[in-house]
């Protein structure tokens, strides 16, 4: 059976649905932190991070005023990475440059990158041995490709369980990113997904995304807090 293709004031009304969906879901994890201590630990993915989704990123004062915001993962300096592009991408939030932990980004060895990235998520959660970081919101992105943030299938982050931080390759490309017991321990995990305009005519099958062993299905297993949402846009 083919999907029938939605008319323009259908799709107008599925993009602003994803957009306040998308906000509440933000809204609704940072006001929790608030609830469960004051301070607010945030970790983004910025491949997740289009200008749709930061337009659609909740204004209110209130719910940032404590937040801090880390990098769920990122290409390395060395590798074109733009964390002061991302810094400039959201300045538009209540957010001050203090709040940001994005330094790790600028380095261009990878290993060493990883450990300064696990000191820095010890210290600020205040963490003892073999325990882990419980982020109250982590958004990253669900790629055509079966990827979700820095985690693909076959590659070595996926397998970790110990570290909380690893640097990877794939693609050619050095990049970071938090493991999947981080992931699997945050309180609010949110994985956009775009929906390909080609699948609006596409034959309704079962997507290889969600297969077992990917990222998506190995973090559905391990009980992660884990919400699949449309991607605004």
């Amino acid at each position: 059976m083919f999907a029938r293709r939605p008319s323009a004031e259908h799709s107008g009304m599925d993009i602003r649905h994803a957009s306040e969906q998308f906000s509440t879901r933000v809204a609704q994890a940072l006001a929790a932190g608030r609830a469960r201590g004051g301070r607010v630990s945030v970790a983004l993915s910025p491949g997740a991070l289009s200008a749709a989704v930061i337009a659609a990123l909740p204004r209110d004062p209130a719910l940032w005023a404590n937040a801090a915001v880390f990098l769920a993962d990122t290409r390395l300096a060395c590798a074109a990475s733009c964390p002061a592009g991302l810094r400039a991408a959201l300045c538009d939030l209540p957010l001050r440059a203090a709040q940001l932990h994005f330094d790790v980004a600028d380095q261009c060895d990878a290993l060493r990158a990883a450990r300064a990235y696990e000191q820095e998520l010890r210290a600020w959660f205040g963490l003892g041995t073999g325990d882990l970081p419980r982020f109250d919101l982590v958004i990253t992105r669900l790629a055509p490709d079966g990827r979700v943030g820095g985690l693909h299938a076959g590659g070595e982050a996926l397998d970790e369980v110990s570290r909380l931080a690893v640097a990877a390759r794939a693609g050619g490309r050095s990049y970071l990113t938090l493991t999947p017991p981080v992931l699997q321990a945050a309180h609010s995990l949110l994985v956009l997904e775009a929906e390909p305009a080609a699948a609006q005519d596409a034959p309704q099958t079962a997507s290889p995304i969600s297969a077992a062993g990917t990222p998506l299905s190995r973090l559905r297993a391990a009980g992660a807090a884990l919400e699949l949402i449309a991607e605004p846009g």
